[in-house]
């Protein structure tokens, strides 16, 4: 019962997501006016407004606003994908204390956006439009350069005066006005009592420094800056189309021969950088594509059947095989892949899955097992791994590697909902509802995470005192939070 009802919970999770937004956003007695999200000026510190440590606080209720309105991608292989291309931009530009979080929402939309505390959003549809990986790394490094230049502590002066909660819904419609125009608005509207979007736009010098840090920020991680000139000129060339996907990153990060001239010189005074390996990057294109097309024979249809196509297309083609159920001819693709390059962790994945989908579970463990084992810290192997491990009624395992997981990188839901499986078919009923309330609680369903905190601590067994204490806290954290949401403190 208990398995079942975890199940349901997590698919009305999706359906309630866009009311528990407004009702987040909009739920405060005393209307914000327009006046209150007025630019300062570009001489003040940020940091007047809104500190390091706020913004933190800032960020974690940012992403729980965002997961309730936005489709995240939550696929473990592009998760990770865009957090080590993350990770590589800011490597030897940063020191320790920034930190980020990068993530892929599921849209065709071209667009980009950066929220607090470092948590920066890449649309799916400009990961496929994107040419090349030093172009995609060029968007990445102009989001990071709004985040480093605290340009959205700038737009928020007022606010910051406000509760943390109540400050990250402000920030919430202000970010996703850049993620979605239409949901931003709608936001805009609730949370400023007047649709000020273009007061609250990045203004044009936020732009020009983002490219100029940006510039900076690519040729320090060893990528080319000519890059991001040639991306953004692409996208200006083809604006006169209505039906062009650039439009709304266009609208969101407005573009000029001016700004495009100007970089473009930036970009001339950098030292020549060698072509990059797009390998990694033109499989996670083809993955995407794969997870998007709405028709299997779209996928199908794209690669055409020849021996002549590049390792990308032979994985796309394999996966679209794979989701049309023709897994003896995926099969056959990835393990000639797999002999070329044999390390390809996606293609290992994809050979597990194969494995596994016809029944062969012994041989799929044995493939992620083995991996896992040269790769012990890989989300995307750990989390196929652990599924289907408790698939198969291997729940010890699964728990040990999903704690290791959520011991050495940033939780995610898939790992708590991954959890409360685990627990579940462990006969750990209060630890089972524990996981799936921490998982609610990350998508920004507090009301849901309170209730399964509370049947946690109903299923408690009386020598679980620790365990009591534990959920007693996050009980009471769960309930301010939503306390000071619905008062708007």
């Amino acid at each position: 019962m208990l398995k079942e009802y975890l199940k349901i919970s997590l698919r009305m999770q999706r359906r309630c997501s866009i009311g528990l937004l407004t009702l987040t956003l909009f739920s405060t007695p005393q209307a914000i006016t327009a006046a209150s999200l007025q630019l300062p000026d570009m001489g003040e510190t940020a940091s007047n407004y809104l500190s390091i440590e706020d913004e933190k606080r800032l960020g974690n209720n940012f992403m729980r606003m965002v997961r309730q309105s936005l489709d995240i991608l939550e696929d473990p292989l592009i998760e990770d994908y865009i957090q080590s291309l993350g990770i590589r931009v800011t490597t030897g530009n940063f020191s320790g204390h920034r930190e980020f979080n990068f993530f892929v929402v599921d849209s065709p939309v071209v667009n980009a956006f950066a929220g607090p505390a470092g948590n920066i959003g890449i649309h799916s549809g400009l990961i496929l439009t994107a040419q090349s990986e030093g172009e995609l790394a060029s968007v990445v490094a102009h989001e990071i350069a709004h985040v480093t230049q605290r340009h959205l502590a700038r737009a928020v002066e007022n606010s910051a005066k406000k509760s943390i909660p109540l400050t990250a819904a402000i920030i919430a419609a202000l970010v996703l006005s850049q993620a979605d125009s239409q949901l931003g608005q709608a936001a805009l509207l609730g949370a400023t009592a007047g649709n000020v979007q273009q007061q609250i736009n990045f203004t044009r010098d936020n732009e020009k420094e983002a490219d100029r840090i940006g510039l900076e920020i690519l040729a320090n991680a060893g990528f080319n800056p000519r890059e991001m000139p040639v991306f953004f000129e692409r996208m200006l060339k083809s604006s006169g189309n209505d039906e062009n996907p650039y439009l709304e990153f266009l609208r969101t990060h407005p573009l000029s021969t001016s700004r495009i001239a100007d970089t473009q010189n930036r970009a001339e005074q950098y030292p020549v950088i060698a072509k990059q390996d797009n390998l990694t990057f033109l499989l996670i294109q083809a993955r995407i594509r794969a997870l998007m097309a709405e028709d299997i024979l779209d996928i199908v249809n794209y690669y055409p059947d020849s021996k002549t196509l590049r390792p990308d297309e032979k994985y796309g083609y394999a996966l679209g095989l794979m989701r049309d159920k023709q897994f003896k001819k995926a099969q056959e693709i990835l393990k000639k892949l797999t002999a070329e390059d044999p390390d390809r962790i996606a293609y290992q994945l994809a050979l597990a899955d194969i494995d596994i989908s016809q029944n062969n579970i012994q041989s799929g463990l044995d493939i992620l097992s083995r991996y896992l084992e040269l790769y012990p810290r890989n989300y995307p192997l750990t989390v196929k791994y652990a599924e289907t491990l408790i698939d198969n009624r291997q729940t010890n395992t699964a728990k040990k590697l999903i704690n290791k997981q959520l011991r050495i990188r940033n939780p995610t839901p898939i790992l708590y909902k991954l959890l409360s499986y685990a627990e579940n078919e462990s006969g750990n009923d209060a630890q089972a509802y524990h996981a799936l309330a921490e998982q609610q609680f990350l998508i920004g369903n507090s009301f849901a995470a309170i209730l399964n905190i509370k049947q946690a601590l109903h299923l408690l067994k009386e020598d679980q005192i620790i365990l009591k204490l534990k959920l007693e806290n996050r009980l009471k954290y769960f309930q301010g939070q939503l306390e000071k949401m619905e008062e708007g403190h």
